[in-house]
C-alpha cells in the first residue's frame, strides 16, 4: 500500500513539474510580429522602437519576443493599420490621416497650426489617447501617438514666399487636412506615398510637397528639392498600436511591462525628434537648401485663410455623429 502511495505521489509530482515546465515554455513562446514600413536603420527604428522591443523582452524575462519585419515587408505605409486590425501583425506604427474619415478625432492633430513642436504635439495627443483617441481605433490597442515638428513647403525649383506662389503649383499632400489646405490656396494636389516622393520631385511629377525637416533629411528630399519655407502649419500624427487580441492574450503582468516601456518610448520619441530636428536643419543648410522667409503679413493672411477650417471640421464631425466639440474642449 505504501509503495502504491509513493508511486502516486511521485506521479503527481512529475505531472506538476511537467505542467509548470510546459507553462514556462508557453510563456516563452509569446512571439509578437513587429511591422514597420520604414527600414531598420531609420532613426525612429533605432532610437525608439528597438529600445521599446528590447525592454519588453528583457523585462518579461523572455516571455515576450519580437519578430521584426521592416522596410514594408508585411505591407506598405497605408496598410499598417489593417495589418494590425486583421492580425497579420501584432504591433506597428501607422498614420491615421492617410485614411480619411476613418479616425475622425485623430484628424484634429493635422488641422492648421495645431501644434508648435514635436514635444507639444506628442504630449497633447497622449493626454487624449485614453478618453478620445483609443476608442476610434477599432480592433487595436492604441499604445501611444506622436508627431514630428510641424511642416512647411518643400519645393523643387520655385520658392514659396507668398500665398499666391502656391497657386497652380503641383503639390504633394500629406493627409486629408493638408489636401484641403493646399486646395484652399489654389494648389493642384497630387497624392503620392511618402517613399515615392523623391522620384516624383526628381522627375518633376510634383513641384513640391508639404514636409517637415526631419522627414526631408530622412528621405534625402533635399537633393531634388532646394527650397524650404518653414511655415510650420501642418502636422502629421502617427499612432503605435497592438492587435487587440494579441494585447488581450498577454497576462496582466506582461501588459504592465508593455505600458511601462511605452511611457519611456514617448519620452524617447520626443527627444529623438528634438535632436533630429536641429540636425536636419543643419543638413539641409549644408546641402544648400534655401530657407525662404514667409513675410509676417503673408503669414497673417495665411492664418486667417485657414482658421475657418477648425470650425468647419468640428461641424462636419458633429453632423456625422462624432463628439468633435466636446473633444475640442480637451484638445485646447
Amino acid at each position: 500500500m505504501k509503495t502504491i502511495i509513493r508511486k502516486l505521489a511521485l506521479g503527481l509530482g512529475m505531472s506538476m513539474m511537467l505542467a509548470t515546465s510546459l507553462a514556462g515554455i508557453a510563456k516563452a513562446e509569446t512571439v509578437l510580429k513587429w511591422s514597420a514600413y520604414f527600414p531598420a536603420d531609420n532613426f525612429l527604428y533605432k532610437e525608439v522602437f528597438t529600445p521599446l522591443m528590447r525592454e519588453i523582452e528583457q523585462e518579461s524575462k523572455g516571455e515576450i519576443k519580437f519578430e521584426e519585419y521592416s522596410s514594408g515587408a508585411l505591407g506598405k505605409i497605408t496598410q499598417q493599420y489593417d495589418l494590425l486590425k486583421n492580425g497579420l501583425a501584432d504591433m506597428s506604427m501607422y498614420i491615421p490621416s492617410y485614411s480619411r474619415g476613418r479616425f475622425p478625432l485623430s484628424e484634429a492633430g493635422t488641422l492648421p497650426f495645431a501644434f508648435t513642436s514635436a514635444r507639444q504635439g506628442t504630449l497633447v495627443l497622449n493626454d487624449l489617447v485614453e478618453k478620445w483617441l483609443a476608442p476610434e481605433q477599432k480592433n487595436v490597442k492604441l499604445l501611444f501617438m506622436f508627431t514630428p515638428a510641424p511642416a512647411g513647403f518643400l519645393t523643387r525649383d520655385k520658392p514659396v514666399a507668398s500665398i499666391s506662389d502656391l497657386q497652380g503649383m503641383k503639390m504633394r499632400s500629406a493627409g486629408a487636412v493638408a489636401t484641403d489646405i493646399l486646395k484652399l490656396v489654389g494648389a493642384n494636389v497630387v497624392t503620392i506615398p511618402l517613399p515615392e516622393i523623391y522620384t516624383a520631385l526628381e522627375r518633376g511629377v510634383v513641384e513640391g510637397t508639404v514636409m517637415d525637416p526631419v522627414t526631408t533629411t530622412t528621405y534625402k528630399l533635399y537633393e531634388p528639392a532646394k527650397n524650404f519655407t518653414p511655415l510650420s502649419f501642418s502636422s502629421v500624427v502617427a499612432a503605435v498600436a497592438m492587435n487587440q487580441r494579441s494585447w488581450d492574450n498577454l497576462t496582466s503582468d506582461q501588459q504592465v511591462i508593455v505600458n511601462a516601456a511605452v511611457k519611456r518610448a514617448v519620452t524617447r520619441v520626443i527627444a529623438a525628434y528634438t535632436k533630429k530636428g536641429h540636425e536636419a536643419v543643419k543638413t539641409m543648410q549644408k546641402a544648400k537648401v534655401d530657407f525662404i522667409k514667409f513675410p509676417a503679413d503673408e503669414r497673417e493672411r495665411f492664418v486667417e485663410l485657414v482658421a475657418p477650417m477648425w470650425v468647419k471640421w468640428a461641424e462636419e464631425k458633429e453632423s456625422e455623429g462624432d463628439p468633435a466639440k466636446a473633444f475640442m474642449v480637451d484638445f485646447e
